[in-house]
Formats: C-alpha cells, structure tokens, sequence
C-alpha cells in the first residue's frame, strides 16, 4: 500500500512538471526564416587583370546566390543574422573580340544587423556589419604563361538595409536595399611578374598577403529587390550591382557587373517548433 501511494505521488510530480516543461516551450517566441534563392543574369562591364592583360574585357555573367534571414534569440529581439552565399561566372571578350576570358567567384558572408524600427508604419533600417570570405579566379584563354590568377580575401564589412513593406488588400509586397562595404581585411596578390610556379613549387610566398582596406581594395554589392506574393511565397525581382576593384604591388583588377534577379523566396517556421506555431504566442518576424 505504501509502495502504491509513492508510486503514485512520483506519477503526479512528473506529470507536473512535463506540463511546466511544456508550457515553458510553448511560451518561446516564434522566429521565422526568411530563404530566399535568386538567379542573376547581366553584363561584365569590365574586367580587367594587370597580371594577365592590359586592356579590359566585357561580356555576361550568370550567378546563383541563397539569402536567409532571421531574427537572433539575443539582442532583445532587435538584432537580425544574415547569411548569403553566391556563385558567380563571366565570360567576356577584348573590344577586338580575338580574346576571351572568364571570371568564377564564390564568395560567402555572414552577418548580425542592428534593427531600427521608423515612425513610417512598414519601413524598418538595419545597420550591422558582417565577416565576408571569397575565392576565385580569372582565367585568359590567350596567353601561355601565367594564364589564370587566383583571388581570395577575408574582410569584415559595414552593411546596411532598408526595407519597407506595405500591403496591396491584403498581400504584403517588401521593398528592399541593401549595401555592403568592407573596410578592413586581408587578401591575396602576387608581384608584377611573380609567376605561380615561383610561389607555389618553388615555394616563395613572401609578400604575396596584403592587408586590404580603402587604400587598396573597394568591394561594393549594391542589391535591390522587391518581394511579390505568389502562393505561399513571394516571387523575388531585382538588380544586383557588384563593383570589385583592388591595386597592390602594380597590379591593378577592376571587375564591375549589373545583373537582373529574379527569385524565390519562403518564409517558414523551423521544423521543430511547428509545434509552436499552433499555440498563440508572440511572434518575431524580419520585416512587419
């Protein structure tokens, strides 16, 4: 009998207590993902490469990048992640259109922004910065010697955005501009007419990490975009403007492209607290 009466007092205590548990994650804040995949298609304007040529190129570049957005569990709500990654190729020809080159560039950031919510019901400004990497090359189909330069760097970078959204009858349609800037990192560049057998097989690297900033590098990625409603998403449209430039050791590149986006974008809740979401709980979506 007393076996019986504790057993029973041990199923009442944890009954409890799995209904503290479970109203404690029931009461956790909802944060939605933004995902957003875009295909961009446009012109090189120019690119040009003093190691491999020295006169520029232009023609059409293609690129595939994903967005996610979400608000961060701290920062009192108020802070926003931001992760992007993109792929980007170019081809293009000299003005005499007797030589080709072709660009690829992968590049990846990640960034925390500053949420400043505006007396204008809709528009909200972010202010942040974010640690950016990207790897790639540039490859001229003319010369023999040294043909192909590679580039990588690693910046911390200022980043901005400002997005409103408004409502046609009930769909809202998002509004956005955003503008990243580095200002401080690193990067490599071989010397003029340092060739990459030299570096690499014979193994002499040495002034071949520069440490970027303003003086010697200006990368700026302008993206406008606009987020229509289709079904239980948005169909994404916009325009991308990416200007790449560095000048170290007499070695001066300039890449310069305007693309056309279009995409889709989905917001949704993390599988594991679909849960959540049928419960009346508060809510901290990125732009309303």
């Amino acid at each position: 009998m007393i076996f019986i009466k504790r057993l029973f007092v041990i199923v009442i205590f944890i009954s409890v207590l799995r209904v503290g548990i479970t109203q404690e994650i029931d009461n956790k804040p909802l944060r939605p993902i933004i995902n957003s995949t875009m295909l961009e298609l446009g012109k090189t304007g120019r690119l040009y490469d003093s190691y491999l040529s020295m006169i520029g190129y232009a023609g059409f570049n293609v690129g595939l990048s994903n967005e996610r957005l979400q608000m961060a569990r701290w920062g009192k709500n108020k802070v926003l992640s931001q992760q992007m990654f993109s792929l980007h190729y170019a081809s293009t020809k000299n003005e005499a259109q007797n030589g080709k080159m072709i660009m690829g560039m992968l590049h990846y950031a990640y960034g925390m922004l500053y949420t400043a919510r505006m007396p204008v019901p809709g528009l909200i400004l972010y202010g942040g910065g974010q640690a950016e990497a990207r790897a790639g090359f540039i490859y001229n189909l003319r010369n023999s010697n040294n043909p192909a330069t590679a580039k990588v760097d690693l910046n911390l970078s200022l980043s901005g955005i400002a997005a409103y959204t408004f409502k046609i009858k009930k769909y809202p349609i998002t509004i956005r501009y955003q503008m990243t800037l580095p200002f401080a990192g690193m990067f490599f560049g071989p010397a003029f007419g340092q060739s990459y057998y030299e570096m690499f097989e014979v193994g002499n690297l040495e002034g071949t990490i520069h440490f970027g900033s303003f003086h010697n590098q200006f990368h700026m990625n302008n993206l406008v975009t606009v987020d229509l409603p289709l079904g239980r998403g948005a169909l994404r449209l916009g325009y991308r403007n990416i200007i790449y430039s560095t000048l170290q050791s007499h070695i001066d590149t300039q890449i310069y492209t305007n693309s056309f986006v279009i995409g889709v974008t989905t917001e949704f809740i993390p599988w594991n607290r679909r849960k959540q979401a049928r419960q009346k709980q508060h809510v901290f979506p990125v732009y309303y």
